[in-house]
C-alpha cells in the first residue's frame, strides 16, 4: 500500500474511533481525532491482543 493510502486508512480509523467514542450520533470534530493513537501496519503480530 502507498504512503498516502496508509494516511488515509490511519485517518479513517481514527475519525471511526472518535465516532464511536462520542454519545448519540454526535459527529467528530477535529480535536476529538487522535491519529497518533493509529497504527498501521503491514505485519500484524498474531499474538497481539486487539482493544
Amino acid at each position: 500500500m502507498e504512503h498516502a493510502a496508509l494516511e488515509c486508512l490511519a485517518a479513517a480509523v481514527a475519525w471511526g474511533t472518535a465516532a464511536v467514542a462520542l454519545p448519540g450520533s454526535i459527529m467528530p470534530g477535529p480535536t476529538d481525532i487522535d491519529l497518533g493513537a493509529v497504527e498501521v501496519t503491514s505485519t500484524p503480530d498474531p499474538g497481539r491482543a486487539l482493544r
